[in-house]
């Protein structure tokens, strides 16, 4: 399953619906952003509900937790320690930070052809 982020989060062919909601697709941004790395549960918080979190955020996280663990797998969102990891990866995220391709007639260290 591919996942991309830049240009708007973009998960396979689904729709943002499908996707989930606006809080669930923050929640599935952040940790794609994190590339596979876990982020506590109290930090999704302040990222998802800033100032104004529910009574119970680790419940209401669990929920956002569920759709995308529904759709894609038990392994599309880990949880790991006291947050969450994506099991999946961020494919342009990824293409992005790759070093670049050398090119025929181009030179590492310089701005034009040899």
């Amino acid at each position: 399953m591919q996942a991309r982020v830049f240009g708007g989060l973009r998960v396979g062919g689904l729709t943002d619906a499908e996707v989930g909601s606006r809080k669930a697709r923050t929640l599935l941004a952040v940790l794609l952003l994190a590339r596979g790395a876990p982020v506590r549960a109290d930090r999704l918080a302040e990222v998802l509900w800033g100032d104004a979190p529910p009574e119970r955020p680790a419940e209401q996280l669990g929920v956002l937790v569920s759709r995308p663990r529904r759709l894609h797998g038990p392994d599309a969102l880990q949880r790991i320690g006291e947050g969450y990891a994506a099991g999946l990866l961020a494919t342009d995220l990824i293409e992005f930070e790759a070093p670049p391709t050398p090119r025929p007639g181009w030179r590492r260290g310089r701005s034009g052809p040899r």
